[in-house]
């Protein structure tokens, strides 16, 4: 009898060691997985861009510019309505009192603008 459960004893054991390295060793060649996978992210449609209307600023000044001064439009932050991140745009004389441009706006859009003299140093309006 000690030699049938001996037997057995071998054979669980060797059961045991097969099963074990075979937890170790891959019998079979699987492809090679190239890299982490990223989750895919449903993409979004991009936005439609908002119809622009030409919309022509015009200015008169109470008297002419003098040498080396110009016109400018400066159209402020829409957030904060200040002029950290103004956008500058010159304007050409129609006569010399005279100064207008043309910008591209989104319709309906509200903004805050200024008219800005431009010499060495920018002076900016204040009366309307």
């Amino acid at each position: 009898m000690k030699s049938k459960t001996g037997i057995a004893r071998f054979a669980s054991v060797c059961f045991l060691i097969l099963v074990s390295t075979a937890c170790q060793i891959t019998l079979l060649q699987f492809p090679p997985i190239g890299g982490p996978t990223q989750p895919s992210v449903p993409v979004s449609p991009s936005p439609t861009p908002q119809p622009r209307a030409q919309t022509t600023f015009a200015v008169s000044i109470p008297e002419p510019l003098v040498g080396g001064e110009s016109i400018a439009l400066s159209i402020l932050d829409e957030v904060t309505g200040l002029s950290f991140n103004a956008v500058t745009y010159p304007m050409q004389a129609k006569d010399s009192f005279t100064y207008t441009t043309t910008v591209a706006l989104p319709i309906n859009a509200v903004i805050k603008y200024r008219y800005i003299r431009q010499t060495s140093r920018p002076i900016l309006e204040d009366t309307a």
